[in-house]
């Protein structure tokens, strides 16, 4: 029998053990994470927590919802690995008072649902289970020429614990590039990830610095037992001429080279950015986008 249960009703033990020993284990899954990203959260538990589903809820207007938050790339179902017929009956288990329901979700297999709209996103993943020589030589070459840059220029690479500079640099970078503000509420999360990751150790903040001793730049990196993920980033226009930003990759590939880990870079529907990814050897990996509107007739046509 699937469950849905609220976040208070969830046993944590119970759950984050679902996810730690799950086929397709990730930061997203466990109950510290989602209780940062999503406050509120729900999921639908199998049994006794057999396999498990996180689901991002809001309400509206007084409508129910399923929805997707930033820093979260997909829900999944975790645990068991699902088939079509085990996925199935985990979105019957969305109770019906959920009227639109439009969030990306990481399954093996292409999924098939009535009545629903289902497009395909690709993540880009890097296998870091060879030596750093061995990574490197699948670099393409503007990869490895920006890598060289930074070097030429003595750009270096220090972890630090204050997130401050990368959330500073992403909101100049918001308002130069959109002219538009990093939501506050964003910001905070984001800040609250960070934290709690690097206190636990599940988290890493990397910057670069030029040879002012001027930051360049940031990514974050959220661990977890089998994935990396190039979480958060942010750059000075200086970090281009200088290769900063692949260098603070390369870095990373290096820490982690020759192990069973997974640098989950989350894909872009962003050209630019996607070519960055893919330029240090990545392959790419689908995950799904769901849209059903089981909206009143009256203003359904709105969220179409």
């Amino acid at each position: 029998m699937i469950r849905f249960l609220s976040g208070k009703e969830i046993d944590i033990k119970k759950w984050d053990n679902a996810i730690s020993g799950s086929w397709h284990e990730t930061a997203y899954g466990y109950c510290w994470y989602l209780d940062i990203v999503t406050p509120g959260w729900c999921g639908l538990v199998l049994d006794d927590y057999k396999a498990v589903m996180p689901l991002v809820t809001s309400k509206k207007a007084g409508l129910s919802y399923v929805l997707n938050v930033p820093f979260m790339q997909y829900t999944t179902i975790y645990g068991l690995k699902p088939d079509n017929v085990l996925f199935r009956e985990f979105m019957k288990a969305i109770p019906a008072k959920f009227r639109y329901l439009d969030f990306k979700i990481y399954l093996p297999f292409e999924p098939v649902l009535k009545n629903a709209e289902i497009y395909s996103h690709t993540n880009v993943i890097l296998d870091l289970s060879q030596s750093k020589a061995g990574l490197f030589s699948c670099f393409n070459t503007n990869t490895k020429r920006n890598i060289k840059k930074a070097e030429k220029q003595n750009v270096r690479v220090e972890t630090s614990d204050n997130p401050e500079p990368i959330i500073d640099t992403y909101t100049r970078f918001k308002q130069r590039k959109y002219n538009s503000r990093f939501d506050d509420n964003i910001a905070v999360n984001i800040r609250n990830v960070i934290q709690s990751g690097i206190r636990t150790g599940s988290g890493e903040l990397l910057y670069a610095y030029d040879s002012g001793n001027n930051c360049l730049g940031g990514t974050y990196f959220q661990k977890s037992a089998s994935r990396i993920i190039y979480l958060f980033s942010a750059a000075e226009d200086e970090a281009k001429s200088t290769g900063a930003m692949a260098y603070i990759v390369k870095k990373q590939i290096d820490n982690y080279a020759g192990t069973k880990m997974i640098l989950d870079f989350e894909g872009s529907d962003i050209p630019g950015i996607a070519r960055f990814y893919k330029g240090f050897g990545s392959t790419d990996e689908k995950y799904f986008h769901i849209k059903i509107n089981r909206l009143p007739k009256l203003i359904k046509w709105i969220k179409r």
